[in-house]
């Protein structure tokens, strides 16, 4: 997640879940996830041969800053 976050807009673009997401693969996961502005937002970490449309449908983005301890700038992400 280190990658991402330094890295936000070097993943693949996922229309078939909204125009927003992106995907990156880590192992045999994908982690989907927002750019928002100066934060990247994990939707969700799914197993590679998961259907994106069957596990992401409704998932709500929080306002930016709003995440309180779970949000980090780019530069301050922390992988746990």
């Amino acid at each position: 997640m280190e990658f991402i976050c330094s890295n936000p807009l070097l993943g693949t673009p996922r229309p078939e879940v909204d125009k927003e997401t992106l995907s990156f693969p880590c192992n045999s996961h994908i982690i989907y996830y927002k750019c928002l502005v100066a934060e990247i937002y994990i939707i969700a970490v799914l197993h590679k041969s998961s259907v994106p449309s069957h596990h992401l449908h409704d998932r709500s983005v929080p306002t930016p800053g709003s995440l309180g301890e779970y949000s980090r700038p780019y530069s301050q992400a922390v992988v746990e």
